[in-house]
């Protein structure tokens, strides 16, 4: 067992300050609230209650030296992340700051393709399992010790995150925290933080970064293989789920008027299996119905208009793997009879967490006589930034910081046209949209908790991209695939 594996430990103190998340997503700059946890090492392991075992969180054994983990293989933890100067130089007057495997300790950023090119790689190899760049301390060597550099912060996190978006492919998603000087806040210190990456791993130049707890390397061709099968099996896992939602819809395929919607979320990374139990197994439907009104009081507004709602349920009923706020009748899973297609919406909630969600109109007939399908794009766009935010609220609920695998899939799609491309265009003039191809839409994603907290729409617009393209509304509704519109 390597040695970053073990709890290390030390004084714990929480911050009482606030310090300044941001995040580069299309150039917009977000505040983000975090918890900062300062620990006298660099960082705490945190196992769930049914772990049996204590493993190394970076690596696990292979045949040949140690690969990185598959993302659901890797345990939880929280790497220190220091708020103030003063909790920077407490660990390093203690002598528990070091580098490891999560952790680099750099003196500044300097300027330089070389330079820029190093931190990309830096960063890069962090996106394997999750790792921080503390930047404003410098490093004896020799001495084996550290020392306080604050430096002028102006502008130096927006050049970070240019390097994190253009220099790594494919583009990183990272996290900058100011901590300024106590002595002169226009100086101090950036703590990077580097999420556990679905899309690792991260080229540079053409390679492959990686570390190991006090070097760094290149992933190996077979490390880079095994990597992407890692994640290839991960999408298959969610296609399957996929597959099974959608072979339960009440209405056989040959009796459906309507395209539908499927969507599932499911926790990838070992955790309580019965952690949601207070929602999933209520006696009523209650705490389900604030978990709605808290996804729905964030959605943008025009993309809560469309029917059925995702407050449309009317019964709370009991399944194998949990309960469900549904449209279908308790007792006998079929619509009553004085509604259609139109109004079906079956919401499930599992034990661990995972989500499931059903909804019967993606696809409908116009009213204009025509008989034209029509897809309800602004619609499929609506539930996949819900299934984000539902994973979103449940991680903050049981206290879930691991991976989350995500799918959509839409049917019924053949020969029907866009309906926010009618809509902007005269109805009745609007024969020129382009029908959808295939009558079958899928996309499955993963994604990090801090991701889901921090750039939902990133991951919806993950999930319905290339739907929209393929009909083209895309542009149209480019404005809430970039989560600006309320």
């Amino acid at each position: 067992m390597c040695a970053v594996s073990r709890v290390l430990t030390g004084d714990i103190a929480r911050s009482g300050g606030a310090d300044r998340a941001r995040w580069r997503q299309r150039g917009r700059e977000q505040p983000v609230s975090t918890r900062s946890v300062a620990t006298a090492s660099g960082y705490r392991l945190s196992m769930s209650s049914d772990a049996a075992d204590v493993r190394c969180p970076s690596y696990c054994e292979a045949r040949e030296g140690t690969i990185p983990c598959p993302a659901n293989e890797r345990r939880r933890f929280d790497m220190w992340k220091p708020a103030t100067e003063a909790q920077i130089a407490a660990a390093i007057n203690s002598g528990d700051l070091r580098e490891n495997v999560h952790l680099d300790v750099k003196r500044e950023v300097t300027r330089g393709d070389g330079a820029r090119t190093e931190l990309a790689r830096d960063l890069a190899s962090f996106a394997i399992d999750g790792g921080a760049l503390l930047i404003g301390v410098a490093e004896d060597k020799e001495a084996g010790s550290f020392s306080l550099e604050p430096f002028p912060l102006a502008g130096v996190a927006e050049q970070i995150e240019n390097i994190a978006a253009n220099r790594v492919d494919p583009p990183l998603f990272v996290l900058i925290h100011d901590i300024p000087s106590e002595f002169d806040s226009r100086t101090g210190y950036l703590y990077v933080e580097v999420p556990p990456s679905p899309a690792a791993p991260h080229m540079v130049d053409g390679r492959y970064p990686a570390r190991s707890d006090r070097t760094k390397r290149r992933l190996t061709d077979a490390d880079v293989v095994r990597l992407h099968a890692a994640r290839e099996s991960q999408d298959v896992r969610i296609s399957r789920l996929l597959s099974a939602w959608a072979a339960r819809d009440v209405v056989p395929a040959d009796r459906r008027k309507n395209g539908h919607l499927y969507l599932v979320a499911e926790p990838l990374t070992q955790h309580n299996p019965r952690a949601y139990e207070r929602v999933a197994r209520a006696a009523n439907n209650t705490p389900a119905f604030e978990l709605i009104a808290r996804v729905e009081n964030v959605i943008p507004r025009d993309l809560r208009s469309f029917s059925p709602s995702f407050t449309a349920g009317r019964h709370w009923v009991r399944r194998s793997e949990g309960s469900a706020f549904t449209t279908l009748n308790p007792g006998r899973p079929v619509l009553p009879d004085d509604q259609g297609e139109n109004y079906l919406l079956d919401f499930e909630l599992h034990d661990n967490g995972g989500a499931r969600i059903l909804m019967g109109r993606l696809v409908d007939t116009s009213r204009d006589g025509s008989g034209r399908a029509i897809v309800l794009d602004g619609a499929a766009l609506g539930y996949a930034y819900r299934i984000v935010r539902v994973a979103q609220f449940v991680s903050e609920e049981i206290g879930y910081r691991g991976a989350w695998g995500f799918g959509l899939r839409g049917d019924g799609l053949a020969g029907a046209v866009s309906n926010a491309v009618i809509a902007q265009r005269d109805y009745f003039f609007a024969s020129d949209a382009d029908p959808y191809e295939t009558d079958q839409y899928e996309a499955v994603t993963t994604a990090h908790a801090q991701e889901i907290k921090d750039s939902p729409a990133t991951i919806a617009d993950r999930l319905v991209a290339r739907l929209l393209q393929g009909l083209g509304s895309y542009d149209v509704l480019r404005t809430y695939v970039d989560g600006g519109a309320k």
